[in-house]
């Protein structure tokens, strides 16, 4: 598999680009996005109709994550309660390095393949809660560690 967060970027110098360039980059790329998603759209609805089935029934939503994208899902648990009164506590983000942690880049944590799950048990995760796994390259041994577990145990997944 390649692993497209671990290649090398198309796009050299940008730093001595004119504004103009960059931001017309930027949205070249931006574009790439909403057809990526429109190809996993029958995921992403199978994955929210297992989310919502689960808070439905009194389960959780944990996010196990890593890197920049784990630190984007604590927005959620941010926003969810103040915007959509959801309960504290409904949406629950687990990062590799710890939310005290956010601030800082710790790649080091996001190596050890039973931190997620430890991180989970030490919330009490169960059979009831749902799993979604965060990690840009698919590879992440703290993510895939906790997902794995969960699966061991009955705990429903999914990744994005």
């Amino acid at each position: 598999m390649t692993r497209i967060t671990e290649q090398p970027s198309p796009y050299r110098h940008l730093e001595k680009l004119p504004v103009e360039e960059l931001t017309r980059l930027i949205n070249q790329e931006d574009a790439r996005v909403s057809l990526a998603i429109e190809k996993a759209l029958p995921f992403v609805n199978r994955l929210i109709e297992a989310i919502v089935g689960c808070l439905g029934a009194g389960g959780r939503l944990f996010y196990v994550g890593a890197g920049s994208g784990g630190r984007l899902s604590v927005l959620d648990i941010i926003e969810l309660p103040t915007t959509y009164g959801l309960p504290k506590g409904i949406v629950n983000t687990v990062l590799a390095g710890g939310i005290p942690r956010l601030a800082e880049a710790r790649e080091e944590m996001e190596d050890d393949p039973l931190a997620g799950w430890e991180a989970l048990v030490s919330e009490g995760i169960s059979a009831t809660d749902i799993v979604v796994g965060i990690s840009a390259s698919g590879t992440t041994p703290f993510v895939l560690g906790a997902l794995t577990e969960c699966r061991h145990r009955g705990i429903p997944t999914g990744v994005g």
